[in-house]
């Protein structure tokens, strides 16, 4: 419930209305493209203004699977963990102060929140 209430919904919302509120909070991260020969998810990130320290999560498809990863483990193993024409992964702060989404046609895109 901590992570509805930091995305801004009211706390009757369920988990099935992230994905929506989602939609309308990220914007697209110039010049990243996770398909393309030379992307880094560290300097998408860093493109995005987002520093992950530690641990991060990572949401699989509506909210109802969610894995927790070490910042450095999904840096190194982005490609593995990724796979493009069929994933869309949303990586976030356990807080949920940031959302980064990398759609399935590579497109990423990113919001802030405020906890």
């Amino acid at each position: 419930m901590r992570r509805v209430l930091a995305l801004r919904l009211n706390s009757n919302a369920s988990t099935a209305d992230l994905p929506e509120r989602l939609l309308h909070a990220e914007s697209l991260v110039e010049n990243a493209d996770a398909t393309g020969a030379h992307f880094a998810l560290d300097q998408a990130f860093a493109s995005a203004g987002i520093v992950p320290r530690g641990r991060v999560l990572i949401n699989w498809y509506r909210f109802d699977e969610i894995d927790e990863f070490l910042w450095a483990d999904l840096v190194l193993y982005f490609d593995d963990i990724w796979y493009p024409s069929s994933d869309d992964i949303d990586i976030m702060d356990p807080a949920c102060e940031w959302v980064l989404s990398v759609t399935h046609y590579g497109a990423i895109m990113v919001a802030k929140f405020e906890t």
